[in-house]
């Protein structure tokens, strides 16, 4: 395409933003971003477990995991029956300010 859009779908090189990379992590550097993952998790874990209790729902909430650059919040929970959780999402997304997905594990 002439005008800078690809019809076909793919991304021209105008879209395609590339990170400047100045080094690399050391270990003390990963082990610290990756215990400061594990305590929010812990802590989202805490918090929605919370709310559900406050609420009142049928759910029992086993495990919250981020992604690594923070941009989506997943928790884990099992249920007998559908819930309507999108109240406790909503308070989620308030306190989080980040994208939350409640995952169904069977059982």
């Amino acid at each position: 395409a002439t005008d800078g859009k690809a019809g076909d779908g793919t991304a021209s090189a105008k879209d395609v933003f590339v990170k400047r990379i100045f080094r690399v992590a050391d270990q003390q550097e990963v082990a610290d971003m990756l215990g400061n993952k594990i305590r929010d998790e812990q802590n989202a874990l805490h918090l929605c477990q919370a709310k559900v209790q406050q609420r009142k729902l049928a759910m029992r909430v086993t495990d919250a995991e981020f992604q690594f650059d923070r941009r989506k919040l997943t928790f884990y929970f099992t249920a007998s029956r559908r819930v309507d959780f999108r109240e406790l999402v909503r308070d989620l997304f308030k306190h989080f300010k980040t994208r939350i997905w409640m995952c169904q594990l069977d059982g």
